[in-house]
């Protein structure tokens, strides 16, 4: 965690840790001991998540640091703004989105009141103290930007207000304000191997989640028809296959979470004109490939180290899936022995963690539903089609769970039961109608170019921004965590 977000100063924490076991706690700070609180009450959450936990119960642990009232009383200071970051590090793994929401938009206003999203601001603070609090801006800001953006909801401070340049990248022993100096000074070549440098994954993806605000701010807007936005892909993908080419080495595992939300970013740049581009389009290709890539990522990390994840990250994989359907209704004949990979990547993680919490096994369920009615339609499209019957057919490999749902479907009608609350997308898809009506591009999608299997699938979703997923009702000890 403290790699992905290194807002604590991680030495000042392993002191806390080390203190706590040889002496009494009271002579500890209030503001210390609310910190080793929530990351004993973070680590254990992560730990009921990967792993058999039987120790302390998470939520124990926010109880003890939640009494200490007064470390959360200064809404303007810089150990507010951590105490903020904690507690919402903890609910994003516990309860609902709406009240991560919430504490992640009071914690960055309180930076702006401090103004750390101004360069000037950091002139007046130390070597030392400078850095950390870059670390916690950028932490808060990619958060924020993610929460929003994953509920559909507007930015804190817009792009154009925020000129704070990203933390050095600097190892964890650099704790004084000389040896940060030296390490300023020194020259490090940006390929050059990651030897025990703790922030290249962090400040890759603040980089990178301010190019995803520039999709959410250009391409997610209301004031412009669809169609019309189509144009912005080209410089968006430019800027995010340039920083994909600018990436400095990295570990492996680091790779792979930067690459996964890189190709998460492609997804969520594309999504959105899947139902208006021509089912021949090499844009509907290129999204169905990184969707596919992001659900390869997430399985490989898991895999590697049984990372924990947050609803945020649940509901990108569970949009990927979705994604890659969408694009194989829009275009039948993308389907390869790759993608049938990817959905299986998708299907099974999404397997793993509905047996951890059930909560998430009707989104599952939803998933298993709908891959299912892409195989007839692939099927059916390769029936129709003896072209993409010779070259696709024997390319159709059924998920390793697309049975436990198939009989929700009707055999003989074809109709499905579908929730609406397994089909929201959270950002508008083609509105309803909008495939028949008239065709920007001139392909005549409405005469033959479209599938009447793309019409069934699009009318499943409404123009709205939902964030079903991730408001879920996940109080603590209810549901995620073993009851206590």
């Amino acid at each position: 965690m403290h790699t992905r977000l290194p807002f604590l100063d991680r030495a000042e924490l392993m002191q806390l840790h080390a203190t706590v076991r040889k002496s009494p706690s009271d002579q500890m700070s209030e503001a210390a001991r609310f910190k080793l609180f929530m990351v004993y009450a973070i680590g254990a959450a992560i730990l009921q998540m990967t792993e058999t936990y039987d120790s302390t119960a998470p939520s124990a642990f926010v109880a003890m640091a939640l009494q200490l009232e007064s470390v959360l009383g200064e809404s303007q200071s810089y150990m507010n703004i951590e105490a903020l970051m904690l507690l919402v590090l903890y609910h994003m793994r516990t309860s609902s989105a709406t009240r991560v929401w919430y504490l992640i938009g009071l914690a960055m206003r309180i930076c702006i009141d401090l103004g750390l999203h101004r360069e000037s601001q950091y002139q007046k603070m130390r070597p030392y103290e400078g850095q950390m609090r870059r670390r916690l801006f950028w932490s808060v800001y990619l958060v924020e930007r993610y929460v929003a953006w994953s509920l559909g909801r507007p930015f804190s401070v817009p792009e154009e207000d925020i000129d704070v340049h990203a933390p050095a990248d600097l190892d964890d022993s650099c704790t004084s304000d000389e040896l940060v100096e030296q390490a300023l000074q020194g020259s490090v070549a940006p390929r050059e191997p990651a030897r025990g440098r703790k922030l290249r994954r962090f400040i890759a993806l603040a980089q990178l989640q301010r190019i995803m605000s520039q999709i959410h701010t250009r391409v997610y807007r209301t004031d412009k028809n669809i169609a019309t936005l189509v144009p912005e892909t080209t410089p968006l993908l430019a800027a995010l296959e340039e920083f994909e080419i600018s990436l400095p080495a990295m570990a492996p595992e680091e790779d792979d979470f930067v690459h996964m939300h890189w190709n998460n970013a492609i997804r969520m740049l594309i999504q959105r004109f899947v139902g208006v581009l021509p089912r021949g389009d090499p844009l509907i290709e290129k999204c169905l490939y990184a969707s596919g890539q992001m659900c390869q990522c997430f399985k490989r990390l898991r895999q590697r180290d049984s990372s924990g994840y947050s609803f945020l990250l649940v509901n990108s994989l569970y949009m990927a899936g979705l994604t890659i359907c969408l694009c194989l209704f829009r275009a039948p004949q993308l389907w390869t022995v790759a993608v049938s990979n990817d959905l299986r990547a998708c299907s099974s993680a999404l397997f793993v963690m509905a047996e951890r919490n059930p909560s998430l096994k009707k989104y599952r369920d939803g998933l298993e539903m709908i891959i299912n009615r892409v195989m007839e339609s692939v099927n059916d499209a390769a029936k129709a089609d003896p072209m993409l019957s010779d070259s696709h057919t024997e390319d159709v490999i059924p998920t390793p769970h697309s049975e436990s749902v198939s009989a929700q479907t009707d055999v003989t009608t074809g109709n499905s039961h579908f929730s609406a609350g397994w089909l929201d997308f959270q950002y508008p898809l083609p509105p309803m109608g909008g495939l028949t009506g008239h065709d920007p591009y001139g392909q005549g999608s409405a005469a033959g170019d479209t599938p009447d299997i793309w019409h069934t699938f699009s009318d499943m979703f409404p123009e709205i921004w939902s964030n079903d997923l991730l408001s879920m009702d996940m109080s603590d000890g209810l549901n995620w965590f073993t009851p206590e």
